[in-house]
């Protein structure tokens, strides 16, 4: 149309309406690009009850889509899941992402990361694996790799003791029976089901986590507190309270 009133050739080239030096004519696109990232970041900054909706409806997207970090530090993922592609936050923070603009938390009380590992499911797992499987690892309760592999990273936990941990939270009804998201991350990040795949525990820096925080156990004051040992017969660590010395070498846990 505006070639068209200058009565130029619709062959003419589009860049000649950019062109600064001739028209200053604007691309709509990029017009609209600017002011929904500009309307976008004043949402997240204002101090209101505006500023105060935003923040809860990140933090229960963050619960939905079941990350730790906050979701305006980076999505997970490089498009919207079918079920929430309608959602104006989620396709803001996927529209920065395309632009490369980036957001930084000053207040961590506002957008915090939830603690307790150090690489959630979106390190590891596709995004038909997270948009598949992110409702049911929510009611699990389990939300870091680290919860379902061995203390020196190499391994891949049984069913058996994924469900005798302490936050595990089985459906009822389906007793020991291996559920679909566990045969899926099998197959994912193990070579034959239990042994991981060297990109996957290359990830980590280190073999055991808060090493730094323990103690050796003090043998002559033969005290209740926990102790933990490394059994070789399960490659892995055991923890238990010291009953009783046997000999000098064995004590009963």
């Amino acid at each position: 149309m505006f070639k068209n009133k200058l009565k130029f050739a619709c062959t003419a080239p589009n860049a000649i309406l950019d062109n600064s030096y001739i028209y200053g004519y604007r691309n709509p696109y990029e017009n609209q690009l600017q002011a929904k990232i500009t309307n976008f970041c004043i949402q997240l900054n204002d101090t209101g009850i505006l500023g105060r909706i935003t923040e809860i409806r990140l933090k229960l997207l963050q619960q939905l889509l079941w990350c730790s970090r906050p979701l305006i530090e980076g999505i997970l993922f490089n498009k919207i899941p079918r079920w929430m592609k309608n959602n104006y936050l989620l396709n803001m923070i996927n529209l920065m992402k395309q632009n490369e603009f980036t957001l930084l938390v000053v207040d961590k009380g506002r957008f915090p990361t939830i603690v307790g590992g150090k690489n959630d499911f979106a390190t590891i797992a596709t995004f038909d694996f997270l948009s598949k499987h992110s409702t049911i690892l929510r009611s699990c309760q389990i939300i870091f790799v680290e919860q379902i592999i061995s203390g020196d990273k190499h391994r891949l936990l049984n069913w058996t003791d994924i469900c005798n941990k302490y936050y595990f939270q089985s459906i009822p009804g389906r007793g020991n029976k291996e559920e679909r998201w566990y045969i899926d991350i099998q197959r994912l990040i193990t070579v034959d089901g239990t042994n991981l795949k060297p990109n996957v525990y290359n990830i980590f820096t280190t073999f055991f986590d808060n090493i730094e925080k323990t103690r050796s156990y003090n043998i002559e004051k033969q005290d209740k507190s926990l102790s933990v040992v490394y059994s070789p017969q399960h490659n892995s660590i055991l923890f238990g309270k010291v009953q009783h010395l046997i000999d000098e070498d064995n004590i009963l846990l």
